[in-house]
């Protein structure tokens, strides 16, 4: 990793007192041309020992430039240089990593997300200019490299939660560059994102199904509960919501799929629930509505009757209007309420010289409300007058 230079020809500014005498020399390297964000500063005993100062006074002035959001530090790695202001060009370049080959159902809750920053984008007080990764990417791998290339050509990254792009952003934000994040990087995460509140939404769904007395839940999610916070979310949701009966007279079961997002996935799966699966689920919760439709549908042509033996649910929130089961059940994620949010965010870690954003939940409501019970519908707050049963 690059460091940064301690030049032993520079003047100590002797006769300065000992705290400007830190800054003055700091701002002098700075400004150097050679100086590069994300420069590892020397430690801090170091420049004391240089500028014959005490490590205290090096330590204060240290922390002055945090606040100010000139460094970043990070316990055992080092002191970082990072550039908090949009460039000298006055353009801020905001990178994405939409790589749109992920399955329909994903490529297209990616879709709705750009468009919500494409619309905040044209509206935002800084100027933004959007840079694509690359035109031509045909494998993960190959997204990875091309967001790495693209640090030192970049001011900012959204990040979407697609594979092979985990501890990026450490990178990013190591070399000065600030980092958002369409859901949260880990369960644990509290700053720099925005999501749909999977949590709470899928309580909602293990709430109702415990009241209605549905008994065997089966969660269906795309991609793993390894690999996917959102996926892990809505499990940890779904049992919350579903309490103590969870183990005891409620069986839940978890069916991981590979192929995000595509209804035939969900068709088949569908299927050999009927023809090779000893167990039976009443209540279904899947990851996304392109599977759920799916579902529904092998079921239907199996003799099921959708809602009254088994309750289906989609998570995405998609627009269904031209497909064969228009009024599923589904969280309605407000997309393009998280692609705006995320900008404005974004304005504001600018307008903060870098500082972190408290992360961001947003509603995710239910609409359709023709593969629940009426019953149902009422505790997800469906309105009747919007689903017709099937």
């Amino acid at each position: 990793m690059k460091r940064h230079p301690v030049t032993e020809n520079e003047p100590p500014y002797a006769d300065l007192r000992p705290r400007e005498r830190v800054r003055q020399y700091l701002k002098s390297e700075f400004e150097r041309p050679e100086i590069t964000v994300g420069c590892r500063l020397p430690t801090v005993r170091k420049l004391a020992k240089h500028l014959h100062v005490s490590v205290p006074t090096v330590h204060a002035v240290f922390q002055e430039l945090v606040e100010e959001g000139r460094i970043r530090t990070e316990v055992g790695n080092g002191t970082f240089l990072i550039s908090p202001q949009v460039p000298k060009s006055g353009e801020f370049r905001l990178a994405l990593n939409m790589h749109l080959e992920q399955g329909p159902g994903l490529d297209t809750w990616a879709m709705h997300i750009g468009a919500g920053i494409l619309k905040a984008t044209l509206q935002a007080p800084q100027s933004i200019h959007l840079m694509s990764v690359s035109k031509q990417i045909e494998k993960s791998a190959d997204l990875r490299k091309a967001l790495r290339d693209r640090i030192a050509q970049v001011d900012g990254m959204i990040l979407f939660p697609f594979e092979r792009t985990f501890g990026l952003d450490e990178e990013y934000e190591r070399a000065g560059k600030l980092v958002l994040h369409v859901n949260p990087p880990s369960e644990m995460a509290t700053e720099n994102f925005v999501a749909a509140d999977y949590f709470g939404a899928s309580r909602l769904i293990g709430e109702t199904w415990r009241q209605t007395g549905r008994r065997n839940i089966l969660l269906l999610i795309a991609p793993s509960l390894q690999d996917s916070i959102s996926s892990r979310l809505r499990y940890a949701g779904l049992v919350n919501g579903l309490g103590a009966d969870v183990g005891g007279e409620v069986t839940l079961k978890v069916h991981e799929t590979i192929d995000w997002g595509y209804e035939p996935v969900g068709y088949r799966i569908g299927k050999d629930i009927l023809s090779q699966w000893k167990w039976r689920p009443d209540a279904i919760y899947c990851g996304g509505d392109l599977l759920a439709l799916g579902v529904v549908r092998a079921l239907v042509e199996g003799g099921v009757r959708v809602p009254e033996e088994t309750s289906v649910i989609g998570g995405t929130g998609l627009s269904l209007r031209d497909s064969a089961f228009p009024q599923l059940t589904h969280m309605h994620q407000p997309c393009e309420k998280i692609g705006e949010s995320l900008i404005s965010m974004m304005c504001r870690r600018l307008e903060a010289k870098g500082a972190s954003m408290p992360g961001i939940y947003l509603p995710a409501p239910f609409s359709g409300g023709g593969t629940t019970r009426p019953e149902e519908n009422a505790i997800l707050r469906i309105d009747e007058s919007t689903y017709g049963m099937l």
